[in-house]
């Protein structure tokens, strides 16, 4: 059993974005930008190098600002402030803002993606919802539990 108070803000909701970034959308964005490079490549580098030169202007101009203000957006319309204890069975969270309890199936969370520094919980709500756990702050159980929860949880 681990128990953790969850709360939504600015920093949390762009770490999530960041997640999500690198796991998904990098991908997306660089494919996108090719036929720019190819159609209009700058001199000197040429084709692929255009890429990479268009590819981080879009990310310096476009990105960071709309993920900025959308964390901004996002953090003040989500009011989440809930602990959280994930068991075997299911998942209890006790709203502290609402003074509400809600009791969730394993099937909540999507996915479970253990990395060196952090534990992230995707769950199947739309727009997406992710809660991360620094292992820094978990105790050695508490991981134990997470990676036998990924192991038993099959791949969404």
């Amino acid at each position: 059993m681990v128990t953790k108070r969850i709360t939504i803000d600015y920093n949390s909701v762009l770490k999530a974005k960041i997640y999500f970034f690198f796991k998904r959308s990098i991908w997306r964005y660089l494919f996108a930008i090719l036929p720019i490079a190819y159609i209009f490549p700058l001199n000197p580098p040429g084709f692929l190098l255009s890429g990479l030169i268009y590819f981080f202007i879009f990310t310096i101009v476009i990105l960071v600002p709309l993920y900025h203000f959308s964390s901004v957006r996002m953090a003040k319309k989500i009011d989440f402030d809930a602990e959280v204890t994930f068991t075997d069975a299911h998942i209890v969270v006790v709203h502290k803002n609402r003074q509400s309890t809600e009791i969730k199936e394993w099937t909540w969370i999507r996915n479970i993606d253990i990395t060196s520094n952090n534990i992230w919980l995707v769950t199947n709500e739309v727009p997406r919802f992710l809660i991360s756990l620094s292992k820094n702050n978990l105790s050695e159980n508490e991981r134990l539990f997470f990676e036998e929860i990924k192991r038993k949880k099959p791949a969404a």
